[in-house]
């Protein structure tokens, strides 16, 4: 705790450091150009919370001096210090600050080598897609999305993609989820009898819905594809009312020359994926507009996207 200093977040306080401002030294971080994007105003202009802030910063990476100069109230970058970029916005501010370091020091950052981290999962989800790196922190100690203490170092590390809370993934939409998917497999594969069975009784498959959830609103096509064949492989190996599943799968199978497993339907599937990567992407985004997957109406909704993308892929459609 710094004593002497106050902290205007939330209610107000006396600054306390987290264990990651005290150590950033101790992380992968202390060879890192730093950046802050807060949503808050970290004290204001020349407080003493910015003044320490910046100087326990500084002192934990070999890439100095940091700037004193802090960002003006919002996500357009003039200085790497951002503050009151607005939640869920954060990911815009990062190609400036990449800009910042090559302009004022020369340095080339690729967008895999950022690595943002955020207690908030409204913030670090909107960095799927972008080609940067994202992990939620404070996952040991939180108040609903609000992480209590911060970052704890062994939660920075340059681990690849995006990133959650285990319990974060818990808490993205299950069960209109599944009825989304249920739905989504109705309209694509028919009745789908044997593979709705699998989706409400396995664990795997809810995670896995969850997953594909989560890649078709950020538009991660490519994610979106190897979601669905996890998702086949996982239904097949973890429910027992899957032992039929062929039966779903055989008017999918029929549509394809030279199909004779799920595998086989899969690789095909993928290939036409591709082949009509655009028509796909800009039906999901209109589907996606109109879309709640927390309403009432995430069943049909399902069905029509199944509908839409089976006519692409396959060239029929199920009534």
């Amino acid at each position: 705790m710094q004593s002497d200093v106050q902290d205007p977040a939330y209610d107000g306080g006396v600054l306390t450091l987290s264990h990651l401002t005290q150590g950033v030294a101790k992380t992968f971080c202390n060879s890192c150009y730093l950046g802050v994007i807060s949503a808050g105003t970290a004290g204001g202009d020349d407080s003493a919370e910015r003044g320490v802030l910046h100087d326990r910063l500084e002192a934990g990476t070999t890439k100095r001096p940091l700037t004193k100069g802090w960002n003006p109230a919002g996500c357009t970058v003039t200085s790497p210090l951002v503050t009151s970029c607005t939640d869920g916005q954060k990911q815009t501010a990062v190609p400036g600050i990449i800009e910042w370091y090559k302009t004022h020091n020369g340095a080339q950052i690729a967008d895999s080598d950022v690595h943002f981290f955020d207690d908030r999962s409204s913030n670090v989800i909107p960095f799927q897609g972008l080609g940067y790196n994202a992990r939620q922190i404070s996952c040991r100690t939180r108040d609903g999305e609000i992480g209590l203490c911060g970052a704890e170092l062994h939660e920075i590390v340059a681990t690849a993609g995006v990133q959650l809370c285990p319990k974060a993934l818990e808490e993205l939409p299950t069960e209109h989820g599944e009825v989304f998917l249920a739905g989504f497999l109705e309209g694509f594969l028919g009745e789908a009898e044997h593979i709705k069975a699998c989706v409400n009784d396995s664990d795997k498959a809810a995670k896995d819905v969850r997953q594909l959830l989560a890649d078709l609103k950020s538009k991660e096509f490519n994610r979106t594809v190897a979601d669905v064949e996890v998702l086949v492989t996982d239904i097949m190996a973890d429910a027992k009312a899957c032992k039929d599943i062929g039966k779903d799968f055989a008017p999918i199978m029929a549509a394809f020359k030279d199909v004779h497993s799920i595998k086989d339907a899969m690789k095909k599937v993928k290939e036409n994926f591709l082949a009509h990567d655009k028509e796909i992407l800009d039906l999901f985004d209109d589907m996606l507009e109109v879309c709640t997957f927390g309403s009432p109406d995430a069943k049909k909704c399902g069905q029509d996207a199944g509908k839409q993308l089976r006519s692409l892929v396959v060239g029929d459609l199920v009534v």
